[in-house]
């Protein structure tokens, strides 16, 4: 009997060791830096949140952040070259843009920079602001793009308002934009 209860309590033993292992794993693995915290806890962005500190590049790689089209509200349509219903509405993003009521820009998540350039000049698609996404990496991290076009719709505070997914015509639009980026005096 008593080798049987020293048995028990070696496997217990055991089993609390291989526990603690586990919890000291799992710290390590949940760094701090995944923890929420006050500086990180907005790393997804959400309808009503402050958008402005997300960040793509131009298409030479310098850093823009959407803290740059204050003032103004913001059709921030995520894209690539290789999709259809994207190419599809680029036209009618284009000519929003040069109405000059918005700031219309388009963020492709193509890997290359150079392919982004050379579409935008053979469609004459001058009016939008283009920025870069290498691969989506931010724009799936933190505004959970899941599909291509997504768009979203950031008023002049540069707070997101609504997203829409899917391709538009962005000209029946307007109405639904003013509504979604009027601001309170």
């Amino acid at each position: 009997m008593e080798n049987l209860l020293s048995g028990r309590l070696q496997i217990i033993r055991h089993a609390l060791w291989v526990l603690a292992a586990i919890m000291l794993a799992s710290l390590w693995f949940f760094s701090a830096d995944d923890m929420p915290t006050e500086r990180n806890k907005k790393m997804v962005a959400m309808e009503g949140d402050v958008v402005d500190y997300i960040t793509f590049n131009d298409l030479s790689g310098k850093p823009i952040s959407l803290k740059k089209f204050k003032g103004k509200p913001v059709i921030l349509n995520v894209w690539a070259t290789w999709c259809k219903p994207c190419v599809k509405e680029m036209p009618s993003l284009n000519a929003l843009a040069a109405e000059g009521k918005y700031h219309v820009v388009a963020v492709s998540t193509d890997g290359d920079s150079a392919k982004i350039q050379s579409f935008i000049k053979e469609h004459g698609l001058n009016d939008l602001s283009v920025l870069w996404d290498a691969n989506g990496a931010v724009s799936r991290k933190q505004l959970l793009a899941s599909s291509l076009p997504i768009t979203y719709i950031i008023d002049k505070n540069v707070v997101l308002r609504g997203v829409e997914r899917g391709e538009r015509d962005w000209h029946t639009m307007q109405n639904k934009i003013d509504e979604l980026t009027k601001v309170s005096p």
